[in-house]
């Protein structure tokens, strides 16, 4: 099965985004002691594009580690390093992504636990599929695009989901394929951050997922104020999930997110 949309195929795809944030230290590498569920495989199945693990704080070295559980036990499936990292107002807290072409059997089980007591959201792209009573032949996928934008302006220097943050964009039908992000500063800039958060429950809790560094710049008549971009970004988000975003800066900035709708 492809890991991302296949245009030729008769099956109905619907976004399966698990996210968690896990704190509690586990050296284990057998699946026992303190882990945490991100994702459970659907009935024809559950693909998984990607992990996403996103610091929230200052870490040391260590590891996060992901294990698959079905009936018959837990398994180590994959061990991501983690660096020594401290984040300021400028330098952003360690982030990865990691493919992971993953087919998630029916109700099977991704885990998750870190080394240290240190905290972490994770994202795992997921995507499950079902075949129709009665299918259409070839791409009968309908697309629709999504523009998500507002400005964010309050200071907020916080990563792990409180003060001032602004909701952006509401995925939708399906699901959303979220495919680039512009940041435009709308005055002078100092040095700083743009933060996007992921909301899995209408916005009552936000997870980081990525920060985006904004350089110092004199906006003038002939000198265009800060522009940052984050291009092709193709994260698949989960109907009703909302991206939204903050400024460690008490600072301008207008927040558009191109991304695209889908349904059958």
């Amino acid at each position: 099965m492809e890991t991302t949309f296949n245009f030729t195929d008769y099956s109905e795809l619907t976004a399966n985004t698990g996210v968690v944030s896990i704190s509690t230290a586990n050296s284990n590498l057998d699946g026992s002691g303190s882990t945490t569920l991100v994702l459970t495989g659907n009935s024809e199945g559950t693909i998984v594009n990607s992990l996403i693990i996103k610091a929230t704080q200052a870490t040391t070295q260590g590891m996060i580690r992901f294990f698959i559980k079905n009936s018959g036990g837990t398994q180590l499936l994959m061990e991501v390093p983690v660096p020594a990292t401290t984040p300021t107002a400028v330098q952003p807290s360690f982030e990865t992504r990691v493919s992971c072409d993953l087919n998630l059997a029916n109700l099977n089980q991704l885990l998750v636990s870190t080394e240290n007591a240190e905290s972490f959201t994770i994202i795992a792209e997921g995507i499950d599929w079902h075949y129709p009573d009665t299918p259409s032949c070839c791409d009968h996928m309908k697309r629709r695009a999504n523009n998500g934008f507002n400005d964010v302006n309050t200071g907020n220097s916080n990563l792990d989901g409180t003060g001032a943050i602004v909701d952006i964009l509401t995925a939708g039908n399906n699901g959303t394929s979220l495919q680039s992000i512009f940041v435009k500063g709308q005055s002078n800039t100092t040095e700083g951050m743009v933060r996007l958060f992921i909301s899995n429950d209408g916005g009552t809790t936000y997870y980081l997922f990525t920060e985006i560094s904004i350089p110092a710049n004199r906006q003038t008549g002939v000198v265009p104020s800060t522009i940052n971009w984050t291009q092709n970004y193709n994260l698949i988000l989960q109907n009703s999930y909302i991206i939204a975003a903050s400024t460690e800066n008490t600072e301008t900035f207008s927040i558009m997110i191109n991304s695209l709708d889908w349904t059958y």
